[in-house]
């Protein structure tokens, strides 16, 4: 298990982390070096100038157990409305962030006159309201994301929000082309 922090682009307190982590289940020692171009490197391989540090136990932390009252649902929902993204397909891989993400919903009935719609990602509002059911996205960063469509009232009070779409976002590092 050798980590270069030189090839991986995380802080290197994620990456002690981890290794502490694995280290702790594992009961493994853990060797830091330096290489002569000054990265540092992880082991669990002593190597030529590795030495060994310190695997302190990670501090358990319990939980109180959740209730089963049933979650509240936000006022004044509106369930005359069903609402979908057909477009993306949920688990859909993007696999060319740079473009423009198309999506599309579906309502029925028609909205009413007083009713807007709107788009979120990962629960928070990335459109303004309209009467659209087309949105485009234009940066996703990489990674997972929940979109979901929501109809609003006059009042700005979210009235019916549509089942969650997951798109998963596939950025290629530039190391690896």
């Amino acid at each position: 298990m050798l980590l270069r922090s030189s090839k991986i682009q995380l802080p290197p307190t994620l990456i002690l982390s981890a290794i502490l982590s694995v280290s702790t289940i594992c009961q493994a020692e853990v060797y830091r070096s330096e290489r002569p171009d000054g990265t540092v490197e992880y082991s669990d391989q002593p190597g030529t100038n590795g030495q060994q540090i310190e695997v302190k136990p990670l501090p358990i932390i319990n939980l109180p157990i959740p209730s089963n009252a049933p979650v509240s649902q936000p006022e004044a929902v509106d369930s005359s409305y069903t609402l979908t993204i057909v477009s993306p397909a949920h688990d859909t891989t993007i696999r060319n962030s740079n473009k423009a993400l198309i999506i599309t919903a579906s309502i029925n009935p028609p909205l009413k006159p007083t009713h807007q719609i709107r788009l979120t990602l990962d629960g928070s509002p990335v459109t303004q309201l309209g009467k659209s059911t087309q949105f485009t996205l234009n940066t996703l960063h990489r990674g997972s994301h929940q979109i979901a469509a929501q109809i609003v009232n006059t009042t700005g009070k979210t009235i019916h929000t549509s089942p969650s779409v997951t798109v998963h976002v596939f950025r290629q590092s530039a190391n690896h082309k």
